[in-house]
């Protein structure tokens, strides 16, 4: 981590977490999570599916450049249309508490299938990606087919 000073930009915490949504619909997150969030200048942050079968939490700062790259982006106008529409239709503004819950929308717990279960959080790219436990096992069977192999390849390019 650079810094755990608040406003002071600290790392992505690299590790995956468990998470449940309460009765309520807000996801706990953890002490490094919420250092992570609480970094950025604005305490906003963008809770969304891009997908419908995974939640991303964005810091506000880090989802507003998705947006620029959303309007900007030239190469496949379709594909762009399609993400800033599920964006838009499952995103909502919201901030950490006080006890360091997120609130996710109603559409979005349905729509990604987030409730009642065990959920697995971890970071990609600046946001906190949230699988549910169908998407968390589809993803470890992939991942888990040529480990080897993957390693092997990315050593080879660079990984240490």
């Amino acid at each position: 981590m650079k810094g755990d000073q608040e406003g002071t930009k600290i790392d992505v915490p690299p590790s995956m977490y468990n998470g449940r949504l309460d009765e309520k619909g807000r996801l706990k997150l953890s002490v490094d999570l919420q250092k992570y969030f609480h970094s950025f200048p604005s305490k906003r942050l963008f809770v969304t599916s891009l997908e419908q079968n995974t939640a991303r939490i964005y810091p506000m700062e880090i989802w507003r450049q998705n947006e620029k790259f959303l309007r900007e982006h030239q190469g496949a106008p379709q594909e762009t249309k399609n993400v800033a529409f599920m964006a838009a239709l499952t995103g909502s503004e919201t901030e950490i508490d006080a006890q360091g819950r997120v609130l996710f929308s109603t559409d979005l717990r349905s729509r990604a299938n987030l409730e009642n279960q065990q959920l697995k959080l971890y970071s990609n790219k600046g946001h906190i990606a949230v699988l549910n436990e169908i998407e968390f096992q589809n993803r470890f069977a992939m991942a888990s087919l040529t480990p080897r192999q993957d390693v092997e390849s990315l050593e080879r390019n660079g990984l240490q």
